[in-house]
């Protein structure tokens, strides 16, 4: 039997690198993500034992692409723009699409709809997301697993990554 506390509440992301101008330049009433722990998520696994996370890290270093730019097109949310309790960004590119397939394909899971993005704002209340027009492209170079940790903080804690060639 797998203890609780031996489980790990994980994600499959890429890190990102905005500037901090484009950071700023974004001002809404709710929780903003720090810069530094913004990353696009391909998939969120939930809480997971350490057997899974080392499948899923053979699964990440097996990703065959090399480096790609994505576009940032602008501001969107969850569940949706007109009631969002998530603001992310928006982001396009044909290479982000291989990786995201091959992710969820490897793990046998069906596409849910889900769509990569990039999570900027968490909101209290549901809002009314501003139209928000983003022309920026930006360089992605890796594919991590992370352990989130909430200790009054948030931490992720990178459990394995592999680079994208």
């Amino acid at each position: 039997m797998i203890n609780k506390n031996d489980r790990m509440r994980c994600f499959i992301a890429s890190p990102v690198t905005l500037s901090q101008e484009l950071y700023n330049g974004i001002q809404l009433p709710g929780k903003k993500v720090d810069l530094n722990l913004l990353h696009i998520t391909y998939y969120f696994l939930g809480n997971i034992d350490k057997k899974y996370a080392k499948m899923v890290c053979d699964i990440i270093k097996n990703i065959d692409e090399g480096a790609v730019k994505i576009h940032i097109k602008g501001l969107s949310g969850f569940p949706k723009k007109e009631g969002a309790n998530i603001g992310y960004l928006d982001i396009t590119g044909n290479d982000l699409d291989k990786i995201y397939y091959n992710i969820i394909n490897s793990l046998g899971v069906k596409n849910n709809n889900f769509k990569p993005h990039i999570t900027i704002y968490r909101f209290k209340r549901k809002l009314e997301l501003p139209e928000i027009k983003i022309n920026c492209e930006i360089k992605i170079d890796r594919v991590c697993l992370y352990n989130s940790i909430f200790n009054g903080k948030r931490i992720y804690e990178e459990m394995c990554c592999a680079m994208l060639k």
